[in-house]
């Protein structure tokens, strides 16, 4: 081993020291990676309840094979629910334009929705005078909030053809409001009819989720609860429709303050509804 080492290269001394060196760096290193490695996931945020304030989408159906909410059955059904408004009677047209360019014929309609806030749904036929059909979209520009414009379209047709009636599907709208309403624990009472209650479920900053079932085809939409001078706001946050448009999976969020106002109920309220109309025809007088 002496003689090994005495005549050993100059600069083996060198590499060895730089391989040892090397060793601990690399050992270093994967400790250092070892320990990141081993971290503790942060708590999760609890969920905070957002407040009322919306309206569900109104294309949210049930499929054929949905299951209808608890408490389905205690609908009132379409047939025994008050008299309203005809959504015919409330959609009129107000001005069709006209427009040739070659043999394209342009036509602009003119909804005027008496200030129902309507939704159309998803397409519109228009009926023309030769027998002919087209399916169209509303273009939702709402001018004045009273006045919805349809544009409709036709190529290769004969002079004097013009648009006879617009059919939709569904319409849903609103009612006047019932400035006075009585919210009670039971049921919620309106001049559009009695929604029942279902159930209650107090949340912990005093405002309130209610579970509710529809009267026809009417759901409750925005809407203001009194106590003692503070206003309670409560609208419809969720809900679905069946194939034959009744609404079912209600629920009403109350404000903060409901809490404190249930002892008390009934309360006045001012509350709109608003309806869905099945296989709306509007005739161009």
């Amino acid at each position: 081993m002496r003689n090994f080492i005495a005549t050993a290269p100059v600069g083996f001394f060198p590499l060895i020291l730089l391989t040892v060196l090397l060793f601990i760096m690399t050992g270093l290193q994967f400790v250092e990676e070892s320990s990141t490695a081993i971290t503790t996931d942060p708590e999760p945020t609890p969920h905070t309840a957002d407040p009322a304030g919306y309206f569900p989408d109104d294309d949210a159906d049930l499929g054929d094979d949905d299951e209808p909410a608890p408490g389905y059955a205690e609908n009132i059904p379409p047939e025994d629910a008050p008299p309203g408004p005809e959504a015919s009677d409330l959609l009129e047209v107000a001005e069709i334009e006209y427009e040739r360019e070659g043999d394209v014929l342009h036509a602009l309609i003119s909804l005027d929705t008496n200030g129902t806030n309507p939704e159309l749904g998803q397409e519109i036929e228009v009926r023309w005078s030769d027998g002919e059909t087209t399916m169209e979209t509303p273009s939702r520009i709402i001018v004045n909030r009273d006045i919805v414009e349809i544009e409709a379209e036709r190529q290769g047709v004969a002079e004097g053809t013009e648009v006879e009636e617009l059919f939709f599907e569904r319409v849903t709208f609103d009612l006047e409001h019932d400035p006075d309403a009585m919210v009670h624990e039971d049921r919620i009472e309106t001049r559009w009819g009695d929604f029942p209650v279902l159930n209650i479920i107090e949340l912990d900053d005093g405002s309130a989720r209610v579970d509710y079932a529809a009267v026809g085809r009417r759901v409750i939409y925005r809407s203001t609860m009194d106590h003692l001078g503070e206003a309670i706001n409560f609208a419809t946050i969720a809900y679905s429709r069946t194939q034959d448009l009744i609404p079912v999976n209600l629920q009403i969020g109350f404000s903060r303050g409901f809490v404190d106002a249930r002892p008390d109920l009934p309360l006045p309220a001012e509350i709109q509804v608003r309806e869905i109309a099945p296989d709306v025809l509007v005739e161009v007088d």
